[in-house]
């Protein structure tokens, strides 16, 4: 009976990680459409430029390397639009496409494993239920990347041999490439895997799929240039990938400080209480994850005040270093060790000693660790963000205004509560008034004076008013009066002047 029960728990920690992976799945578009998470930071400036269908004249012809994005999600909601003439409409598909990526990703790897018990999709699942909850609500390209990777790997190892099984492996090359450029950094960890097991045809096979992937890539790269004004921004943007002062936010820390002393506990349980048998060992699991669970109410209801926001969008980075690090797991046990070269014999080990009964134990109460974590902080980001959605609308609808702007028709997001000044994303402020607004005409638009970049130019404003859009006219023209201000500068009141820029 014991021995039954020591085999049972490699498969229930497999169990745990499938569950919780296809319930985030399934709950990021649910709670995305339900507090209207798709219009947080730059999803305002997306889903208005959905409702008068120019987003890539706003934004994504200065970024066409992850147009996959662009045709996966947006464009098919701008043609909603087109369709049906209801803004509303073409940004809940949008928001509905983009939120739904990880469940599609999840869908396509479980059909294209061959693994033994779809090793490969279970990792899928357990890195979407540990390392997108730190992205989700913030329309980042890696949240698609991450998406994309897992079919590209199940593909790269188990597609036919093929004209059809390369088409396959080409295509999903292009998704992950095109996505993002840490889609590339992603990319050629797959190729360094079946490199380093020794799996020649399949690593041929994957080079050229690559190849031509990057090919396109690099053309797009070099004769596709981005205005300049946009240009610069996007290379500061850039560089914040590898800034460890970014990366390293209140829940990250909360994270490892919890994982360490779940770690501590049940080391100091296991240490004193001589050999105990598996039975016994998980009860340690569950004392030690007791533990960090009481640890983490005292530090969340005593200490701590942070918000975990803008977080979101600098916590791509991990997305980029530690699904691929995941994906390499997951290909090491697909293919077997006996199928592994000697480059990978600590690896090897390290993947035998994950499968035994002690560490799938310890490594289960670990995950559902990190899964308390994420529910806690999602719930904190939703009520803080349905607070702050409540108090720009209220203040798009209400009577006072600021003149100091340039006209009356703008008003201060300064007037905002202290408390919601957190979840304000100030270049998308005025989008997000006009969106939040009944019929999306507000009586004012929303200004944040601390913007310091300027998504449109008064001619590409202009350019929406005069063809017409589903948004009211009014709307476009409030929105075409603060371009033209921000294109002449307000020094006024603090706003960085935006370099004229004239539209596509």
């Amino acid at each position: 009976m014991n021995q039954l029960r020591v085999k049972s728990r490699l498969p229930a920690l497999k169990a745990l990680a499938i569950g919780a992976g296809v319930s985030c799945a399934i709950l990021f578009p649910i709670l995305e459409l339900a507090f209207g998470l798709h219009l947080y930071g730059d999803g305002s400036i997306f889903s208005y430029g959905v409702a008068v269908r120019d987003t890539w004249n706003i934004h994504w012809h200065n970024i066409p390397v992850r147009s996959f994005v662009y045709l996966y999600a947006i464009a098919p909601a701008e043609t909603l639009v087109a369709l049906s003439g209801n803004a509303q409409a073409g940004i809940a598909l949008y928001a509905l496409l983009l939120s739904s990526a990880q469940l599609a990703g999840l869908a396509i790897t479980y059909f294209a494993d061959r693994s033994e018990r779809r090793t490969i999709f279970a990792f899928a699942c357990a890195s979407t239920a540990i390392l997108c909850p730190l992205v989700a609500g913030f329309p980042t390209e890696m949240w698609v990347a991450h998406a994309a990777y897992w079919p590209l790997l199940t593909l790269a190892i188990y597609a036919p041999a093929t004209m059809t099984g390369f088409a396959a492996v080409t295509l999903a090359s292009f998704a992950v490439v095109f996505s993002h450029e840490g889609g590339i950094v992603m990319s050629l960890a797959i190729a360094a895997l079946l490199a380093a097991c020794g799996r020649r045809v399949l690593l041929w096979r994957f080079i050229l799929a690559l190849a031509l992937a990057m090919s396109c890539w690099l053309a797009v790269k070099f004769l596709v240039v981005p205005e300049e004004y946009v240009g610069k921004v996007m290379s500061r943007a850039a560089l914040n990938l590898l800034n460890p002062d970014l990366i390293l936010r209140p829940v990250i820390v909360a994270l490892l400080a919890a994982l360490s002393f779940y770690a501590l506990v049940l080391f100091l349980l296991r240490r004193f209480s001589g050999n105990a048998d598996s039975n016994t060992f998980a009860l340690f699991v569950c004392a030690a994850f007791a533990a960090a669970c009481v640890g983490l109410a005292i530090y969340w209801l005593i200490f701590d005040r942070s918000l975990h926001s803008e977080g979101r969008y600098f916590l791509r980075t991990l997305l980029i270093v530690a699904t691929p690090a995941l994906g390499t797991c997951a290909g090491m046990l697909a293919l077997g060790p006996a199928k592994q070269s000697g480059r990978l014999a600590f690896a090897g080990r390290l993947m035998k000693f994950g499968q035994k009964s002690t560490a799938a134990t310890a490594l289960a109460g670990a995950f559902a660790l990190v899964l308390v974590v994420h529910a806690f902080e999602t719930v904190k980001f939703t009520r803080a963000w349905k607070q702050y959605v409540r108090e720009v609308g209220a203040l798009a609808s209400a009577s006072a205004s600021d003149p100091r702007f340039g006209d009356s028709r703008f008003v201060s997001a300064q007037r905002l509560s202290q408390h919601t000044k957190g979840l304000a994303w100030a270049s998308t402020t005025p989008y997000l008034s006009i969106l939040l607004s009944a019929n999306q005409r507000p009586a004012k638009l929303v200004i944040d004076p601390d913007t310091r970049f300027f998504w449109m130019s008064c001619e590409r404003a202009r350019a929406q008013r005069q063809t017409g859009s589903a948004l009211p006219l009014p709307s476009l023209e409030m929105i075409e009066r603060y371009a033209c201000l921000a294109d002449r500068s307000w020094p006024s009141i603090g706003l960085t002047t935006q370099a004229s820029r004239a539209g596509n």
